[in-house]
């Protein structure tokens, strides 16, 4: 049964678990004629024919139906013995990638594997390889133990030899400790929608020679991509601003390559306004029907997904109006510097009409006076802890000096410049990350005395006496899983990101609980619900 299973021979494995002894053969009864029946049955002659004919029926009646079950039976039983003939020489072979997991794991596991959609174990390898050490949470009712058991079994010699196929160090080790780079490097390249760093273009479609090349170049760049590289390296690498433009760029170009079958070099107004139309409809609730050449779900990943893994798209949904816009907006910035460069001829993304819709979100993303006022007090409503100190600080550092998330998460004390027998007149604090690397930002005497607060609730001590390199906004004690961090450990921008939105949540249900409070009577919750830290910056376009 286990080996019809792993061929997906359900029928089979049905079938050779039939009780033999119920399709044991039995003689046939040879049934006679109704002369014969009348000489044995009735040899004087005292029944009538009808009488006869009844007594027959009775018993020889049932005898066709006996007839067709023990031709059933009999083809039952001949397919049987070959089916058990041909999985007896599969008992002994290896595991291949097309074998039902069925036929290899406990019923129970392979049965939730299948409602996760991994029915083979070529399925369930390359799951694991895509998604990593914590593949197990896209699959109901799947929990760690049982995902190492299946990785241990994946990973014995006999099914390494058996499937030909070896799971990556993805699988066994979470992805915070494995070195940087090393999933990167060991991904060939190739022409598909992947990644820049692992996408190769043949000459036909990597822009070398085409129409809209410039006469004079000032760059090395031989080809589009080497000329996207070279542009983001006029960005700081590992920036959020670099990211974003990593993102916009790679997915113009995957498109330009694979949907239009194009260079970048050769685009035109007509190929910009064909993309923004392809952003609009790519959300697949748009309600309209898809008009381009590559499925929809080529260009869609989960969310998370890493870009180490085969299974990483450009897109994970569909984006909203502003996402829209700031694809263009960086499409357009990418276009003006290549020809500044003298790479391109021509940007043709000024002569393309932006067509996108308009965003019906505030257009002031600022909190005004009234807002700020009920943001602290719904901080002193609640309780004076290490957590209230920290986000008084992040609250008052972003409005008196506009810095922006990523620049919030790497300032460290070290930063910091102001004379102790001054306190009050305040600081100067040094931006070194960013677009901004090398600003500086004043910082009121109120504020430094506020960071020493906060730097006590984290047990460094005042400013003065911690280490210069102790991070601004830490960690706190509560927040460490791990005992092994120590509380000097920044906080990420995504971590800081969730906390103050978190915040901003319960903002909005205070507003909606206490509506007849003067200042709260004309604030709108959802305003709040939908802020960021963009928000919190006294002047969004500081230089």
């Amino acid at each position: 049964m286990v080996a019809a299973r792993r061929r997906g021979m359900f029928a089979d494995a049905r079938l050779i678990l039939i009780d033999p002894e119920k399709l044991r053969s039995t003689e046939q009864r040879p049934i006679p004629s109704l002369e014969e029946f009348r000489e044995i049955r009735d040899p004087h002659e005292l029944f009538s024919e009808a009488e006869l004919i009844e007594l027959f029926h009775e018993e020889y009646g049932s005898n066709a139906h006996s007839d067709r079950r023990v031709v059933r039976n009999e083809r039952l039983r001949r397919r049987q013995l070959n089916a058990l003939l041909e999985l007896e020489k599969l008992l002994g072979s290896p595991p291949v990638l097309s074998d039902d997991v069925a036929g290899w794991l406990h019923p129970v596991l392979s049965k939730r594997l299948k409602q996760a959609g991994l029915h083979t174990l070529g399925q369930l390898v390359d799951t694991i390889n895509g998604r990593g050490y914590r593949w197990w949470t896209q699959v109901p009712r799947f929990g760690e133990k049982a995902a190492a058991q299946v990785v241990a079994w994946l990973q014995t010699e006999s099914t390494i030899r058996g499937l030909e196929v070896e799971l990556g160090i993805q699988a066994t080790t979470k992805a915070s400790r494995i070195p940087t780079g090393m999933l990167t490097r060991n991904r060939p390249q190739q022409a598909g929608i992947v990644p820049l760093e692992h996408l190769c273009l043949s000459p036909t479609l990597d822009g070398t020679q085409r129409n809209n090349r410039g006469i004079v170049c000032t760059i090395s760049a031989r080809n589009d991509l080497e000329a996207l590289q070279q542009w983001l390296t006029t960005k700081q690498v590992g920036s959020s601003t670099w990211r974003s433009y990593r993102k916009e760029a790679e997915r113009f170009l995957l498109w330009m390559v694979f949907e239009r079958g194009s260079p970048l070099s050769d685009m035109s107004a007509a190929d910009c306004m064909e993309y923004q139309r392809f952003l609009m409809e790519l959300d697949p609730e748009c309600g309209v029907q898809w008009r381009f050449r590559l499925p929809r779900e080529q260009w869609l990943a989960p969310r998370g997904t890493k870009r180490w893994s085969h299974l990483w798209r450009p897109f994970e949904n569909g984006l909203s109006p502003k996402s829209r816009r700031l694809s263009v907006t960086i499409l357009t910035l990418l276009g003006r510097w290549l020809v500044e460069t003298g790479y391109w001829a021509r940007n043709p993304w000024l002569h393309a009409e932006v067509e996108m819709a308009s965003n019906t979100a505030r257009d002031n993303r600022l909190f005004s006076e009234a807002d700020w006022r009920i943001l602290w007090h719904c901080l002193d409503a609640d309780e004076q802890d290490a957590k209230s100190e920290r986000l008084r600080f992040i609250l008052s550092l972003c409005r008196e000096t506009g810095m922006r998330l990523s620049e919030l998460v790497y300032a460290k004390c070290e930063d910091i410049q102001y004379l102790p027998e001054h306190l009050d007149d305040g600081g100067t604090l040094l931006i070194r990350t960013g677009a901004r690397a090398g600003h500086k930002c004043r910082l009121s005497g109120r504020l430094l005395r506020m960071l020493d607060c906060y730097l006590v609730h984290r047990g460094q001590g005042s400013l003065t006496a911690c280490a210069p390199s102790t991070c601004l906004i830490g960690r706190l004690p509560g927040d460490l899983r791990d005992t092994k961090i120590n509380s000097e450990r920044e906080i990420s921008a995504n971590g800081l990101y969730q906390i103050l939105k978190e915040f901003f949540a319960k903002v909005a249900a205070h507003i909606e609980k206490e509506k007849n409070s003067c200042d709260q009577a004309h604030a709108d919750p959802n305003a709040f619900r939908c802020a960021s830290t963009e928000w919190l910056r006294w002047d969004r376009h500081v230089s």
